[in-house]
């Protein structure tokens, strides 16, 4: 079986990496180059580290040499890994630990070249819950600060995915039937809190993509309807802020300080806003200010505390 492709990249050729071997049985993770006449090379290249089960690569290029990512799911050394290949597709150096984990758990990391640096984000399982993570990588591979906590909770968070805007990335992923993302900033910072994508109709959806233009960017993603599954998307934001629905506060404002912003009622006319004017779940507040627009546009500005 091969199975879970990425590609990138460098200017002159493509390299496509994947994961392949038998059901069940070993799988390794393997690069190849293609031309951009579609002349695929003679050569494969096993880039892993021979452990027993390699799975989910993904890659991407820095103006010199590509960077793939893969996760050992069977058997230790578990966790997170990447090795550089060159525009050869030559293995370059050995491979490298970007998170290593106790247990086996299906990463499906993502890996991103921008500002001059790696993100790396994947998600990860400790006492049965699922959260996403990220590093920030040098051109070496060396870690930059600490593993960066992007989205943590009692739900399970799934398929994190990146984008590399004009000045923060976006991490997108699956959550409990919905689509969410976190921006981060060029230093690792989280800015603001998670956010959700999709609308928050019940439903099943999973599989993010993401990608940014000049503008802003998409979003997209599988989305359960009618028996089948739909591709769906959302591109009307360019900073992580669902532009069609920001608003402005010009309303008088009583500040409450308080632990949880659960504290309040909310009736069907009441909503929830972060301070850049963005409509929030109360499932998903974190510390910061808020804003409830209650009945007869009644506004309360609200300081979250933890």
């Amino acid at each position: 079986m091969s199975r879970d492709p990425d590609i990138a990249f460098d200017g002159m050729n493509y390299t496509v990496v994947w994961s392949e071997g038998p059901f069940p049985g070993e799988y390794r993770v393997m690069a190849r180059q293609v031309t951009t006449s579609g002349t695929v090379t003679d050569t494969v290249v096993l880039f892993g580290m021979d452990a027993y089960q390699e799975f989910h690569p993904a890659i991407d290029f820095d103006g010199i040499r590509y960077l793939a990512v893969w996760h050992n799911y069977n058997y230790p050394p578990y966790g997170v890994y990447g090795r550089f290949l060159t525009t050869e597709c030559l293995p370059e150096g050995r491979e490298f630990p970007i998170r290593e984990t106790t247990a086996s758990f299906w990463c499906k990391p993502d890996c991103a070249f921008g500002f001059d640096q790696y993100f790396v984000v994947w998600n990860e399982m400790d006492a049965g819950v699922i959260d996403v993570y990220g590093q920030i990588l040098t051109l070496e591979g060396f870690p930059v600060g600490d593993v960066i906590p992007i989205a943590e909770g009692d739900d399970m968070q799934l398929y994190p995915r990146i984008g590399v805007g004009d000045s923060s990335y976006l991490v997108v992923w699956e959550e409990e039937g919905l689509i969410c993302g976190q921006m981060v900033s060029v230093s690792g910072a989280l800015l603001g809190g998670n956010f959700v994508i999709s609308d928050s109709l019940t439903c099943s959806r999973g599989r993010p993509g993401v990608s940014f233009a000049e503008t802003g960017c998409l979003v997209v993603w599988m989305e359960f309807h009618a028996d089948n599954y739909d591709i769906y998307g959302d591109g009307e934001f360019t900073t992580g802020v669902n532009v069609c629905e920001q608003s402005s506060f010009s309303a008088p404002c009583s500040p409450t300080i308080v632990r949880s912003v659960s504290v309040f009622r909310f009736d069907d006319n009441s909503r929830l806003y972060d301070i850049t004017g963005r409509p929030v779940d109360i499932r998903y507040c974190t510390s910061g200010v808020y804003f409830i627009m209650g009945e007869g546009d009644q506004i309360q500005k609200v300081i979250v505390v933890r």
